[in-house]
């Protein structure tokens, strides 16, 4: 999988080996297990031109979201970020607290652009990203993606 790390590095999440995860429709990183024996990872998303990448832990009773950062595809920056503690892992959460950061990032985005935002076309833009984050086969567009690289 040379080119999906090739890919991945220009956003900083360098790795040896990642794999698609049907029970989480994302890419995944190489975990590490700490000496407590929690598990930690990360899972990557594409969609719309951002790629969202998930902190994960999972502990001995809980699997949790640790953070979440969202990168633009297009320039290769950061774009948007929030981390967590003790939020527990569930796509209903992650599907909450991605349409809370993509709204509060463009609402910032528009006043620093000294734009105005029509609330509801930007919240049924993010409704349509989010899902489409979520539910789209993430293995067919990260091959899709990665034609380029």
């Amino acid at each position: 999988m040379n080119n999906e790390t090739t890919f991945l590095e220009k956003f900083g999440l360098t790795t040896t080996n990642i794999n698609y995860s049907r029970s989480l429709n994302s890419v995944v990183t190489e975990g590490y297990t700490s000496k407590a024996g929690n598990t930690y990872f990360n899972s990557l998303r594409l969609v719309e031109g951002i790629i969202i990448k998930e902190d994960i832990g999972i502990g001995h009773t809980h699997s949790f979201l640790n953070g979440i950062k969202i990168y633009d595809l297009k320039n290769r920056t950061l774009i948007a970020e929030q981390t967590f503690r003790c939020e527990i892992y569930s796509k209903n959460a992650l599907r909450v607290h991605l349409k809370k950061l993509l709204l509060d990032t463009l609402k910032k985005a528009s006043q620093v652009e000294g734009y105005k935002l029509d609330m509801g076309r930007t919240l049924s833009i993010i409704e349509q990203a989010v899902n489409k984050a979520l539910n789209q086969d993430q293995s067919k567009l990260f091959t899709k993606q990665l034609k380029g690289y």
